[in-house]
């Protein structure tokens, strides 16, 4: 499905050098700060003055005798509706002050990509807040965690647009793979670190120190192929006045926030499943939701810190989704993305390497999966380097244009010109199977250039004939 119909196709459009790096400053600064801002927005309510206590605060759930706490899943259906107004006011004022700006070619394409976009964000959104806690998963490992979306975004861009990359950029991303289970080791092996060095970096103990990582890698999984989706419909261009013109980013949006948003109540049941969701039961959630909407605007004791970290994390994620859309319409695409995104990784590695994460103060500390981690940052820094100065992918050679396909059925026969001049007689047919072994075969009839190239499923070998020979020879019979 690399083109939506015969009419649209890629856009060809490139962008000066200094845009290209103002959208990969703003693509990265927006994701890490995300990347630092979402546990510690999520864990806000759990804090205490002690900073010595760091346990008993993070098995708390919502329900009637416990305090209310910020839902995760709460937390991204008030984002997504927020997006979803913004983009709704935005399409209705384009379409009343610049209706021009909304042509037949965003009303005719196929809503079926911005339903993807929307279960795939909502799918990867579940896994990634309710696994973002500091008490679930370590922070540090959620930075880690986000350069598993290189393989991931490859294969399925591969799969969907038929784009593949260079063996280089593919070692590169196997090596990035590697040193992210690399620092994984210490999860996997829990006898490698003492509990107090597990305790000081966070996320959850036992098995569940296993699954809740592994929870937030597969996250990445529906978020590549959100980006994928999202590639095809910001790089597809149709003629419009005589001018390519690519669909509005603005319209894109606004259906995608809104499949997002009907995904997101269609799925409000994973907050009530028993050691994943937040809530004990449908009156819980209700509850927690509502006080959830009070504090996301400051009220219900939800002021200060809170407050700050909640408007600045949710600027992020709106810039963030903007940025890669035209990120995503003017550079290589979704792998050149994912790539550039993995700088995040030391970015947010160092932030949680020097500070505590719940509560938030001056807090250096080194284990071995610090080390670890180091060790793998340098794996993954030298392998993002040669994947961008690589050549660039390689995309399958497109096929000539050629006519939507017609059937007709022909009788295998001989032009024979009525004039009677023996020097026109018997002229080469006008379609004719190649083999007799059925005299009437179905042909497909295509348009390549000036002539006419023929098919059957019987025998692919067809003779065809030029228009201007067509049109030479009924000039002869209107002579005669």
């Amino acid at each position: 499905m690399a083109d939506q119909d015969d009419e649209q196709r890629e856009s060809p459009n490139k962008c000066p050098a200094s845009i290209g790096i103002f959208l990969i400053i703003l693509s990265v600064g927006t994701r890490s700060t995300t990347s630092i801002l979402t546990p510690i927005w999520l864990d806000a309510r759990k804090n205490t003055t002690d900073t010595s206590n760091t346990t008993g605060v993070c098995d708390e759930k919502i329900s009637s005798t416990s305090d209310p706490q910020i839902d995760p899943l709460s937390i991204m259906c008030i984002v997504n509706f927020l997006f979803l107004v913004f983009w709704g006011l935005v399409l209705l004022i384009t379409k009343i002050l610049c209706p021009y700006l909304i042509t037949d070619q965003e009303k005719g394409y196929s809503k079926t990509d911005f339903a993807l976009i929307g279960f795939a964000d909502t799918v990867s959104g579940i896994l990634f807040v309710f696994a973002s806690s500091g008490c679930r998963t370590a922070p540090y490992l959620q930075s880690l965690a986000a350069n598993f979306c290189v393989p991931v975004t490859f294969v399925i861009r591969y799969l969907m647009l038929q784009k593949r990359p260079t063996c280089r950029k593919m070692v590169c991303a196997i090596l990035v793979l590697f040193a992210e289970f690399t620092a994984l080791i210490p999860d996997i092996v829990p006898g490698l670190e003492t509990q107090r060095a597990r305790q000081d970096q966070g996320g959850a103990d036992g098995i569940a120190g296993v699954l809740w990582p592994l929870c937030f890698f597969f996250g990445y999984i529906p978020l590549a192929l959100t980006s994928v989706v999202l590639e095809r419909a910001v790089k597809t261009s149709a003629p419009v006045r005589n001018r390519d013109t690519s669909l509005n980013v603005a319209y894109i949006l606004f259906w995608s926030y809104l499949a997002s948003f009907l995904f997101h109540i269609l799925l409000f049941w994973v907050d009530i499943i028993p050691g994943f969701g937040m809530a004990d039961g449908i009156v819980e959630f209700a509850k927690g939701f509502w006080f959830n909407i009070q504090c996301f605007f400051g009220q219900a004791g939800c002021r200060g810190m809170i407050t700050v970290v909640s408007l600045v994390c949710t600027a992020c994620l709106f810039l963030n989704r903007l940025v890669n859309a035209y990120f995503l319409r003017y550079l290589e695409g979704a792998n050149y993305l994912v790539i550039i995104t993995t700088i995040q990784t030391p970015v947010v590695f160092l932030f949680f390497t020097l500070f505590n994460e719940s509560p938030v103060y001056w807090h250096p500390h080194a284990y071995l999966s610090t080390w670890l981690s180091v060790a793998a940052l340098c794996i993954m820094i030298p392998a993002i380097y040669i994947y961008d100065t690589g050549e660039p992918e390689k995309v399958p050679p497109k096929s000539p244009n050629r006519s939507p396909v017609v059937f007709t059925t022909v009788t295998s026969s001989c032009q024979t010109d009525p004039s009677g001049d023996p020097s026109t007689d018997d002229l080469a047919p006008l379609l004719t199977n190649w083999t007799d072994r059925e005299e009437t075969q179905p042909l497909m009839v295509n348009r390549h250039g000036n002539r006419l190239i023929y098919s059957s499923e019987a025998d692919t070998r067809v003779v065809g004939r030029s228009y201007e020979d067509m049109s030479n020879h009924g000039n002869r019979n209107n002579e005669a």
